[in-house]
């Protein structure tokens, strides 16, 4: 029976694969439009996760969701130099 689940999960993690070789990152080739769609989608998550961490009664259940905002945020970022430079 095939097994659909990766078996190998240090090839998912960028940990060194046989040989000692590291997966290499995939170049993405997006158009302007996609950039700053994807940049206005991360935009959107990012203050989703900063509300969703406000209305947290518990403060440990805050930072997850504060880290995961920032994240977006600088993906975001990212996403708008990139659009920038062309």
């Amino acid at each position: 029976m095939p097994s659909y689940s990766a078996r190998d999960s240090s090839e998912l993690h960028r940990r060194a694969v046989q040989g000692g070789r590291r997966i290499r990152r995939m170049v993405l080739d997006l158009s302007d439009t996609e950039l700053a769609t994807a940049a206005m989608a991360c935009r959107a998550m990012a203050y989703q996760e900063g509300e969703r961490a406000k209305k947290i009664e518990n403060p440990t259940m805050r930072p997850p969701l504060e880290a995961n905002a920032k994240r977006y945020a600088a993906l975001a970022e990212t996403l708008e130099t990139a659009r920038k430079r062309r």
